[in-house]
């Protein structure tokens, strides 16, 4: 039986060839019926259950904080509500650059500022200052605020970053924040937002005041939000 001899350098190709598309199905998951290319972990936090508490369910919002949480691990806290607008009007909210909008529904922003844009401007890195809670002195924050397409979704991430326009502060304390906010179609022009809250104040603030206030923010959050989208959206 005759054989063919396939030049090594076809070989190497090929199996190149073979291996990268080995790779591109490995990467495709499904989430929540949608077919995407690469898992995402931010989507896979947000949609699990695993490893939360369920707090309550009051006035529409649910609430959940991580178990494992105690005096000496950052709290997480992750709430969901159904908005009266589209995913992405939320979205367009919740990463607007007008401060006097935010502070409607996070009143606890002082002032920020965009640094720098990337990415085409789907990423953004931004500055956040925010007001004291006694007897603790003015955290602020440098964050990569990074906005998403997921099918018909829209998925927000916020990482602590740096940035050479942020320097170290002298009358504040820099905190490290980190967010991951998903804005789902719910059919009749409104929207399931999910969001998971994760706060590292720095400086000696008390971890247990700081779990403590973390746990009771996202229902006046979730509220207000719901206002402002209501408003600046009207059906």
């Amino acid at each position: 039986m005759a054989c063919t001899i396939v030049p090594r350098a076809r070989c190497a190709r090929r199996a190149r060839c073979q291996l990268h598309v080995l790779l591109a199905l490995l990467q495709l998951c499904m989430v929540r019926g949608r077919w995407l290319a690469a898992p995402n972990p931010a989507l896979q936090e947000l949609q699990s259950a695993r490893g939360w508490q369920f707090v309550l369910h009051q006035q529409g919002v649910k609430v959940w904080k991580r178990t494992g949480c105690d005096d000496h691990a950052n709290f997480a806290v992750k709430a969901t509500m159904t908005m009266p607008c589209t995913a992405q009007q939320l979205a367009s909210i919740l990463t607007t650059r007008d401060y006097d909008v935010i502070r409607r529904f996070n009143p606890t922003i002082v002032d920020g500022a965009d640094l720098e844009w990337r990415d085409g401007r789907r990423e953004r890195i931004t500055y956040i200052l925010t007001k004291p809670v006694f007897p603790l002195r003015p955290r602020d924050f440098v964050c990569r605020v990074r906005r998403e397409r997921i099918g018909d979704a829209e998925l927000i991430t916020n990482e602590a970053a740096t940035h050479r326009r942020a320097p170290a502060p002298r009358r504040t304390v820099r905190g490290e924040l980190r967010g991951l906010h998903l804005v789902e179609p719910a059919g009749d022009g409104c929207c399931l937002y999910t969001c998971v809250h994760e706060i590292d104040p720095g400086g000696a603030a008390p971890r247990r005041l700081v779990n403590w206030f973390a746990l009771r923010k996202p229902l006046q959050y979730m509220r207000q939000l719901r206002d402002v989208a209501a408003a600046t959206f009207p059906r």
